[in-house]
């Protein structure tokens, strides 16, 4: 993303309301824990809200919803992001799962984000939405075979699986052993 609208920072937020937030931020170590709980405090005061009661995905800028002068006296952004440099900010909705929203921002300092900007991240919308769930699933059945394989593993007896042209597709250890 940063190839087409340059920022200084970029953000999955997994944003259960009323107050609960998790944060990937690129590029890594910009902000911390402690920083990441301090905005969770406050989105109450930020467009989070929106997208989880209308579940719009499309690009919206901070100014969408209240003026800058207005964002800037909130809380969320002199106590919160103002300390880390974010003063502009545009979002857009990636999944709503389990009732969390993955939300991605992407921020600046100087210089608002434009409607070109927004444009060319509507137009990438839907392929970051397909790319950033197919990553979700992948790491969920990897996760799943990896518990899966740990409990064969450890099973008492030995087992393996065999296809149905009776090849080996897997063999528990202690079966290879007996």
């Amino acid at each position: 993303l940063q190839e087409f609208v340059p920022a200084e920072s970029l953000v999955i937020n997994y944003v259960t309301l009323p107050d609960k937030l998790k944060a990937l931020i690129h590029p890594e170590n910009k902000i911390t824990e402690e920083q990441v709980q301090l905005v969770g405090k406050y989105t109450y005061q930020s467009p989070y809200g929106y997208y989880v009661a209308t579940r719009d995905a499309s690009w919206k800028m901070t100014t969408d919803f209240m003026p800058i002068e207005d964002f800037h006296k909130t809380e969320l952004h002199r106590l919160a992001l103002a300390p880390l440099g974010i003063n502009y900010q545009i979002g857009g909705m990636l999944a709503m799962m389990d009732q969390t929203a993955h939300v991605i921002t992407i921020h600046r300092t100087h210089q608002n984000f434009t409607e070109r900007e927004r444009t060319i991240l509507n137009k990438l919308h839907p392929h970051l939405v397909t790319s950033y769930l197919n990553a979700i699933t992948v790491s969920r059945a990897n996760r799943s075979v990896t518990e899966l394989k740990a409990v064969m593993e450890t099973a008492p007896g030995a087992y393996g699986y065999f296809y149905k042209e009776l090849t080996l597709a897997w063999l528990q250890p202690k079966a290879r052993e007996w």
